[in-house]
C-alpha cells in the first residue's frame, strides 16, 4: 500500500491524535479536509453544550420540549417545539408573513434579534420554521 493511499484512509479521530507537525506533513488537501472537520465537530459540540444550557435556563417556558437552535448566516436563535395551541392561533391567521411573525415570536427562547426585525434575516429563517412542525403519522383501522 502506497504513502498516498494511507493518507487518504485517516479518520478525523486518528487525526485528532496525530501531532501538529504530523498533521501538517499530510498531503494539503486531506489536512485542510480533516482541519475542516475538526472545525465543525467542534462546532457541534459547542452549539450542544449552548442548547442544553438555554433548555435548562428556559425549562420552565418550554416545559420539557425540544430546543431548535435556527441559524441564518451569522444569526443565531434558539426556539423551543410548537405546540397545539400555537398551531391553533397559527390557523387563524391567513397572511402567511404574519403567521411566520407569529410562530417565530411565540417559539423564541433568546438569540440574535436580526432574525425578527430584519428582512433578509427574518425571510431565512422562516424556511426553517417549517422544519420544527413535526406530525406522526397515523393508522385508521374500520373494524
Amino acid at each position: 500500500m502506497s504513502k498516498k493511499k494511507n493518507d487518504q484512509e485517516i479518520t478525523l479521530e486518528q487525526f485528532n491524535k496525530m501531532s501538529e507537525a504530523e498533521q501538517q506533513a499530510l498531503p494539503s488537501e486531506k489536512y485542510l479536509q480533516l482541519l475542516a472537520e475538526q472545525k465543525a465537530a467542534e462546532r457541534k459540540r459547542a452549539d450542544l453544550a449552548e442548547s442544553a444550557k438555554i433548555k435548562e435556563k428556559h425549562y420552565k417556558a418550554i416545559g420539557g420540549r425540544k430546543v431548535f437552535l435556527i441559524e441564518v448566516d451569522d444569526a443565531r436563535a434558539w426556539l423551543r417545539s410548537v405546540d397545539r395551541k400555537l398551531m391553533s392561533m397559527i390557523a387563524a391567521i391567513t397572511d402567511p408573513i404574519e403567521q411566520a411573525e407569529v410562530l417565530l415570536e411565540n417559539l423564541w427562547l433568546e438569540g440574535d434579534e436580526r432574525l425578527k426585525t430584519d428582512d433578509e434575516y427574518f425571510l431565512g429563517a422562516v424556511n426553517q420554521l417549517k422544519s420544527l412542525i413535526h406530525v406522526k403519522l397515523g393508522n385508521l383501522k374500520e373494524f
